[in-house]
C-alpha cells in the first residue's frame, strides 16, 4: 500500500475521532489498537499522522470527561436532572472507564 493512502487514512482517522464523539467507545475498542500498531511505521510524515490521529482521540476523551465536569454543575446551578450513561472501555489490554452525562 502506498504511503500516501496510509497518510491519508489517518487523516480520516483523525478526522473522525475529532468530530464523532458518539463512537469513542468503537473507536478504543476498533480503531486504537490498530492505530497503536501503526506507530512503527516506516515513513516519518506517515508516522506523524498516526500519532497526530491518536492525539486526537486522546484529545477527544478529555473533552467528554471536562464535559461531565461541566454538565455536573449545570446540573447544580439550574437543578435539573442528568441521566448518566456508563461506557467501558478496553484497549491494549488495559481497561478504561468513564461516564457522560446527558440531558433526559
Amino acid at each position: 500500500m502506498s504511503w500516501k493512502t496510509r497518510k491519508a487514512a489517518a487523516r480520516l482517522l483523525s478526522s473522525l475521532f475529532s468530530t464523532r464523539k458518539e463512537f469513542i467507545a468503537e473507536f478504543y475498542n476498533h480503531a486504537a489498537p490498530v492505530v497503536v500498531n501503526r506507530f512503527k511505521e516506516r515513513i516519518e510524515s506517515v508516522r506523524l499522522e498516526v500519532i497526530l490521529s491518536f492525539t486526537a482521540l486522546v484529545k477527544q476523551t478529555q473533552v467528554l470527561t471536562e464535559s461531565k465536569t461541566n454538565l455536573s454543575s449545570q446540573k447544580n446551578a439550574t437543578g435539573r436532572e442528568f441521566k448518566k450513561m456508563r461506557y467501558d472501555v478496553v484497549s491494549s489490554g488495559s481497561s478504561m472507564e468513564y461516564e457522560i452525562m446527558t440531558h433526559e
